[in-house]
Order: C-alpha cells, then structure tokens, then sequence
C-alpha cells in the first residue's frame, strides 16, 4: 500500500505479511527533481502468528535512519534482549529513486517489496514468486575477502589463508574426498591449462572463540582477472537442467576432507595415499591444509578440512569477462544462511 501526498512532499510505502499485520514501512520525500529520497524504513519480524502489529516489547524490531550524505543509522531490538545499533556510509545517489508516473507503480512497488534492512531502494527486490531453480552460488565473490558475517545465531569473521599450490599436468580438474580418489572420480568438463596454481583458504572464525576455525571454501585461482559470472562446475553427463529446487552437483566427503588434484594423477595418489591417507590428513583442523607431490608426474594434491564436516558440496566456476576460467571454488555452505556484517557498528 502507498500513501501520497505530493503536495507535502511526502510518499509512504507499507507491506503486509500474510496475516494482514503491516510488517514494513519506508517513508519517502519528493526532491525537486522528481526523485524520491528515502528517509527512514522500520520493519517488524513477527515470529508467531498471533503476536500484535507493531508491538515493539514482543517483536523483533529493527529501524533505519537515511541521511542525506547517505549515513545510515539502524537501531535493532531484541524482545527480552540487547539493543544495538549500527552506522555506514552508502552513495547518497543510492538512496534515491525516480519517482514513478501517476499510475506506473507497479515496477516501483516491485523493487521495494523484497528489499531488506540495511539496503537502498534502488536495489533489486526479491519477487513474490520464483520458479523451482537449481542452487545457485552465494556470497562467492566475497568469501575470499576479510570480513565480517552475521549468522543467525552468531558473527563470524573471515581471513583468507594460503593452503600450497596444485600443480595440474593435464589441466583437468578433479574435487573430491583424498581418500577415495579411485575410477569413480570424475574432472570437470571445463580445463585450465596445465601449471600450478595457488589454492586459497575461505577461513571462517567465531566471535568470542578465535581458536574455533572452520574453512568456509576453497579456491584455486587460476587468474587475478576479476569474476564477474558464476556457473556450476559440471562432470561429464550432469545437467543442471534436470535438478529440482535448491539442489546440485558436487562432491561427496566421507572421511572430513577435500581435494583439488589433476585428473591424471587420481591413480598415482591413490596410490600414495592407500596406506597414508589417514596420517596425512586426520590431523587437519581448522584452516590447515596439507599438501601431497607425485614424484613420478610433479603432480601436487592439496587437501583441506570441509568446514561442515561429511557431506556433499558444490564447486562454482568463477568465470572473466573475457569467458576465461578465473577460479574453482569449493563451496562447504558455511556461509550460506550468512550476511555481511554493516561497515562499523556501536553497541
């Protein structure tokens, strides 16, 4: 529901949940220059059905302060918690908007729909309904970058830790579990050229506990040219067409870690590893890494923890905007339920 009263300068944007309770607010100014600046957004998360509209003392309520020169103040309320507040700087240019023509609101009501705390108006809105899609990747272009997250339950913060080198003879890509590297093992259907490249750790530890480290992610870059699209890496005969909703492709890990290897070195390390595998790599933990040499071919494999532990897990192909390969990454979904944690925060 909108609001308008263009005469006081002034446009009011509501949603409303399922059970009818107005759930967001952003509250909007018409510049002379017919553009709509945002100048404040509340939202409500009601967590039962029949807690009360706008019942702040129960409700999780958090609200957002724009200024101007594009500070944004947000306090955020815990029912029977904390009370918190954080401050960034966001372009001022962000924070406004066209105003839409009499009549022309649907696309405008669109984007704001789905938009969530913390962010512009000008950011693209999640729709109201979506297709049935494959996983998609999250978060993969700033795994890699020191930070902050916010989980649902906790806040994180990353480094990103070097693990060796694989050193790829045939250029052929293989991501599996070091211990069960045998002819069940498939490359990916796209190659590199055969070298080394250097493989980077996403390491991920806990607010209050920086001795609990779990690796998030594991990336071979095979270029320093920036990403700018994500694609699932494949093995022969896998389409992603043909996946349901949320679901992928990957590689499956019984015994706790994984691997970058070459394709053609999968015998000779199996071989080396029949009898060592659990020394080699049982004692891992955290974001360390260890790193196996082929004498024969200087093939190198390079082993890491899965942050969550056995399971199965995607690998995305971080592409260039030439179409070149820049990176595979091991994807464990540590961080995928995680947020960017804001620029600077008060308590």
């Amino acid at each position: 529901m909108h609001e308008i009263a263009w005469t006081h300068h002034f446009a009011r944007f509501w949603r409303f949940d399922q059970t009818g309770r107005r759930d967001r607010e952003i509250e909007f100014r018409l510049l002379p220059d017919r553009r709509l600046s945002c100048l404040r957004s509340t939202a409500w998360h009601h967590a039962e059905p029949d807690q009360a509209e706008f019942d702040e003392r129960h409700v999780h309520h958090s609200a957002s302060a724009f200024r101007p020169d594009g500070t944004v103040r947000t306090t955020t309320r815990i029912p029977g918690g904390s009370t918190s507040e954080t401050i960034e700087r966001k372009p001022a240019d962000g924070l406004r908007m066209p105003a839409p023509p009499f009549g022309e609101w649907a696309d405008f009501l669109g984007r704001l729909a789905g938009t969530r705390e913390h962010h512009g108006p000008d950011e693209p809105a999640a729709p109201p309904w979506r297709p049935a899609v494959p996983l998609r990747p999250r978060h993969a272009d700033l795994l890699f970058r020191p930070g902050r997250w916010s989980l649902p339950d906790r806040e994180v913060e990353t480094e990103v830790r070097r693990a060796g080198a694989v050193r790829l003879t045939s250029g052929r890509v293989v991501a599996a579990d070091p211990g069960w590297l045998d002819g069940r093992v498939e490359p990916f259907t796209a190659t590199v050229a055969p070298g080394e490249y250097p493989v980077d750790l996403a390491v991920v530890r806990f607010a209050g506990d920086p001795g609990h480290e779990r690796v998030a992610a594991a990336r071979p870059a095979v270029s320093a040219e920036p990403v700018v699209s994500w694609e699932p890496a494949l093995e022969p005969g896998q389409d992603p067409l043909l996946l349901g909703d949320g679901r992928f492709y990957g590689f499956s890990v019984d015994a706790g870690p994984g691997c970058f290897v070459d394709a053609d070195a999968l015998g000779a390390m199996e071989d080396i590893l029949r009898e060592s595998v659990k020394d080699t790599f049982a004692g891992l933990s955290g974001g360390s890494a260890a790193q196996v040499a082929d004498p024969a071919s200087g093939a190198t494999l390079v082993g890491f923890p899965s942050g969550r532990g056995d399971g199965s897990f995607p690998t995305w192909i971080g592409r260039t905007a030439g179409g070149a390969i820049a990176c595979f990454v091991a994807d464990f979904l540590v961080l995928r339920d995680a947020e960017p944690a804001p620029a600077a925060a008060v308590q």
